[in-house]
């Protein structure tokens, strides 16, 4: 039987980081010989405000995000079926190969999602930084609408990390903390 790879999930608070840290893991994977997978547990949410726009007529790249649309989708779907985001991502997930390190970026939700990604054996990684820091990668993205607001950070804290990443400092130093991850989730 083939050891399944280490599952990470990377949260935290908008602007921190964790699109970036996402990114350098799969980079530090495929440098070393190991194939990587990010599944997005809001793919969903990406998919129904892709046509949400072009429905409006206005076309957005694939990585555009419309945060404020995106958290009153997750609301309206959640309302409809509380586990519709869990279950798509459990389901996603299990069609990755063993061997496989699967990474996700975009845990939002306290209540139901968080305990779907502790039971699908996933080590959560908390990216944090200054709220200097954030204000000024806020600032410099291309987003649609960011929200910030207390309701969309509200459920982070009741999040338990396995392990916490500081994103304050150089690239240098961010890619030294994946391989800390790495090295810690295959253990």
């Amino acid at each position: 039987m083939v050891p399944r790879s280490p599952r990470i999930c990377v949260f935290g608070p908008s602007g921190s980081g964790k699109s970036t840290f996402a990114g350098m893991v799969e980079q530090f994977c495929v440098g070393n010989g190991m194939e990587c997978r990010r599944v997005k547990l809001a793919d969903p949410l990406y998919r129904l405000q892709r046509a949400a726009y072009h429905l409006a007529g206005v076309e957005i790249g694939p990585d555009a995000q419309d945060q404020v649309l995106m958290r009153l989708l997750a609301e309206q779907l959640r309302r409809i079926n509380p586990r519709v985001l869990a279950d798509d991502f459990a389901r996603r997930v299990s069609t990755v190969a063993p061997g496989v390190v699967v990474v996700n970026d975009d845990l939002r939700d306290p209540q139901i999602d968080y305990p779907t990604v502790r039971a699908l054996g996933f080590t959560l990684v908390r990216v944090v930084c200054s709220p200097q820091n954030r204000r000024l990668r806020l600032a410099s993205r291309a987003d649609l609408t960011v929200d910030t607001t207390e309701s969309a950070e509200a459920g982070l804290d009741v999040i338990e990390p396995d392990l916490v990443v500081t994103n304050d400092g150089s690239i240098a130093d961010l890619k030294a903390q994946v391989g800390a991850v790495l090295k810690e989730c295959q253990t």
